[in-house]
């Protein structure tokens, strides 16, 4: 659009990238949010009734021994999945996207307790970085 012959002003019609960026940010956070909401609301009102799983209970059973996770000052845990149970679980419910998922999953947790077990001393405390 021009404004005049002698004004020199020139509307350049240019896609407006940041403001599509925000407004789809804004829009993926709004969904987020009341996704929640409908959660939170179907958890408060026991709309929600948790079974257990024949077919994980198999899966569970079939993998390697479940690695113990011990913790100073937490309760034991046992990490039932590892990287074999991965497609096991994808075949089983017919996902095959679950199972980079869940190796991604397991991989995640290993680092994180490999580093966790790194920085105790043998004394079983926490170092302290100075």
């Amino acid at each position: 659009m021009l404004a005049g012959p002698n004004s020199g002003l020139i509307d350049f019609s240019v896609p407006n990238i940041p403001g599509f960026y925000l407004l789809f940010r804004f829009w993926s956070h709004y969904r987020a949010l009341y996704g929640a909401k409908h959660l939170q609301f179907i958890v408060a009102n026991r709309l929600f009734q948790p079974s257990p799983s024949n077919q994980l209970d198999t899966i569970y059973s079939a993998s390697s021994t479940p690695r113990k996770i011990e913790a100073v000052g937490v309760e034991t845990d046992v990490m039932l999945l590892n990287k074999d149970s991965g497609p096991a679980i994808a075949k089983e419910f017919g996902v095959d996207e679950m199972q980079v998922e869940i190796e991604r999953a397991v991989e995640q947790v290993e680092k994180k307790l490999s580093k966790g077990q790194e920085k105790q001393t043998p004394s079983g405390r926490d170092e302290k970085k100075q």
